[in-house]
């Protein structure tokens, strides 16, 4: 499917949205909250790390999330 201008304008108004989600989500991995994340260390940085690939060339975000994440590994030892 192509990307009309209505479809790129709205993946441009949700694009801060769907960042604050990735952020809970990364919080509630690292933190062990979810049950959905695996409990293993290695397999929820693999994992936080696939998420990150995602992202693309949005380098701000991953520094955003990047910055979270050591925040939260910090905070949880």
């Amino acid at each position: 499917m192509s990307l009309t201008p209505t479809a790129t304008a709205s993946l441009y108004a949700a694009h801060e949205h769907i960042v604050k989600l990735h952020t809970l989500y990364e919080l509630e991995a690292i933190s062990g909250l979810s049950s959905f994340t695996p409990c293993d260390r290695e397999d929820i940085l693999l994992n936080l790390d696939r998420r990150l690939d995602i992202l693309g060339a949005y380098i701000s975000d991953k520094q955003y999330l990047l910055g979270v994440r050591r925040a939260a590994m910090q905070l949880s030892r």
